[in-house]
């Protein structure tokens, strides 16, 4: 199996890598058959240290995908050699905050804070296109086996934070939550995403990142309702911390700024610091029981 994985991501960089100047235009069409690879990707860049809560969502994934690989992409993997498609687009990305945000001495090459989302939106992309797996956001814990994903007869999992799945519109465009998804390697999906014509058509100067490099961008890669697999809004979302057009905003049953809330025994429950505040975390979440993992997003912007 590892040998076979290691041949899937030779494929992958070989197929982008077909002239230097012409990076990412002329992609493999090689499609898995075999499903998506029982692996789980997560992205922490800026910060070296991260936060603390992770560890117990990365818990959460030993013991419900204790099967898949695991890795976390942080600031030393952000090289070429693992980046060969988007890594240009990368450093696009960090000058353009520099110029208009200033430098950031304490995050990955000076990039200020603001632009680190768009860089992980762009290194999700190319990670799952070469590997393979499931791309999880460092505040997503797992609930329950994500096993039955990971079959021949499917070869995409995507989850939107709205009801509206594949037809979540803000105005005229379409949206799909970028925060999770999964792909065999090679995906067409990703392949038509990492295409050069659409990264040189990408805005680094301008602050909309959704729709930049974000869920909007990540939606346009889809064609046809039948390339994915989509899974109900609270299978991964079953609660979101902002009001939409399609629901109403909800609160986070298994975080709290107060203790007693949770009401729950106190080795039930972890406490950490964000932003120099006490946030009280009920572990594991048992809350939920209709979903297959949360995202918690009062956990606050990952990037702040």
């Amino acid at each position: 199996m590892r040998l076979y994985s290691i041949l899937l991501f030779a494929l992958g960089i070989s197929s982008c890598r077909i002239t230097s100047e012409d990076r990412g235009n002329e992609m493999s069409s090689i499609i898995s058959d075999v499903g998506i690879p029982k692996k789980i990707h997560q992205v922490w860049i800026g910060q070296d240290k991260e936060p603390d809560y992770n560890q117990y969502y990365k818990e959460s994934m030993s013991k419900h995908a204790p099967n898949h690989e695991y890795k976390l992409w942080t600031n030393k993997d952000l090289t070429r050699e693992n980046f060969p498609i988007v890594y240009d687009y990368i450093l696009q990305a960090s000058e353009a905050g520099k110029r208009k945000y200033g430098v950031d001495p304490k995050m990955w090459n000076g990039t200020p804070t603001r632009k680190l989302a768009q860089i992980s939106d762009l290194m999700r992309l190319e990670i799952i296109y070469h590997h393979g797996g499931f791309y999880f956001d460092v505040k997503t814990e797992l609930l329950k086996s994500i096993d039955h994903l990971s079959t021949p007869n499917i070869s995409f999992v995507v989850a939107n934070e709205d009801p509206c799945g594949l037809t979540c519109k803000s105005g005229n465009k379409l949206y799909l939550s970028n925060s999770i998804f999964a792909s065999a390697p090679n995906s067409k999906i990703l392949q038509r995403l990492l295409k050069k014509d659409r990264l040189e058509q990408i805005k680094f100067d301008r602050d909309e990142v959704n729709e930049e490099t974000g869920p909007f961008y990540f939606r346009s890669g889809i064609l046809n309702a039948n390339e994915v697999h989509l899974l109900k809004t609270d299978e991964a979302f079953p609660y979101i911390s902002w009001t939409s057009p399609y629901q109403k905003a909800g609160v986070d049953r298994c975080l709290s700024k107060e203790r007693d809330s949770l009401k729950t025994s106190d080795d039930h429950v972890k406490t950490i610091i964000i932003k120099n505040e006490t946030v009280y975390l009920e572990y594991p979440c048992e809350k939920y029981p209709t979903s297959l993992l949360v995202m918690h997003w009062n956990l606050g912007g990952t990037w702040k």
